[in-house]
């Protein structure tokens, strides 16, 4: 898409010319029970003689390593949401390679689960300007909302701030890694990956009504 600018005539219009990446905390303590659920049964340590343990750790973080693809109720949102802008008429491409959306986020009360990211995008033109929007609440889309679940439940008494920041590296797959740093509360301080590349379409198990 950014190749292209070169074919572009003078004063030429790009669509979408620009992108927004949110992101925002999200509280729903049954799909964290659900994720954790789906390495449940490498705790096993006697399955007909043999103790599955031993990867149990392994299982857990490849669950929550994988980002949830779904619809998402705005009533689970926590706090304001954060974006990051993309000029497409200026961007480069080598700037897609790391991507880095530092994120503070204050007056949060109570357990934090995750962080969500949507997208909107701005189609300019010469009369009018169109956004489309992914946002949770709007409605149905073709690209729903992206999910990140933390291992560790950060919870937070009234007036503490989530800060750290989210680290998307380009990969070979055509896809990003995406990593989640907590810096405070220091008790809850913690990194997380997740691999965009091997999604959980939770909208196939329990699809939109």
């Amino acid at each position: 898409f950014l190749y292209s600018r070169r074919f572009l005539r003078p004063c030429g219009k790009m669509y979408p010319s620009q992108g927004r990446l949110f992101v925002q905390p999200f509280v729903d303590p049954v799909l964290h029970m659900e994720m954790a659920s789906r390495s449940a049964f490498w705790g096993q340590t006697s399955f007909y003689g043999i103790d599955l343990s031993v990867i149990k750790d392994t299982a857990m973080r490849e669950s929550f390593g994988s980002p949830v693809i779904e619809e998402v109720e705005s009533s689970c949102l926590a706090g304001q949401p954060l974006y990051h802008v993309f000029d497409f008429t200026e961007l480069q491409p080598m700037d897609l390679a790391q991507i880095v959306l530092p994120f503070n986020f204050s007056s949060l009360c109570g357990a934090i689960h995750g962080l969500v990211f949507w997208f909107d995008v701005l189609f300019d033109g010469s009369e009018s300007k169109v956004w489309l929007s992914t946002a949770p609440g709007i409605g149905w889309t073709h690209w729903h909302q992206v999910r990140c679940v933390l291992p560790k439940t950060p919870v937070l008494t009234y007036g503490d701030s989530l800060i750290g920041n989210v680290t998307l590296v380009a990969n070979r797959q055509q896809s990003y890694e995406l990593l989640i740093n907590i810096e405070q509360p220091y008790q809850y301080a913690s990194s997380h990956l997740v691999d965009m590349k091997d999604p959980y379409y939770r909208y196939l198990v329990a699809p939109h009504k």
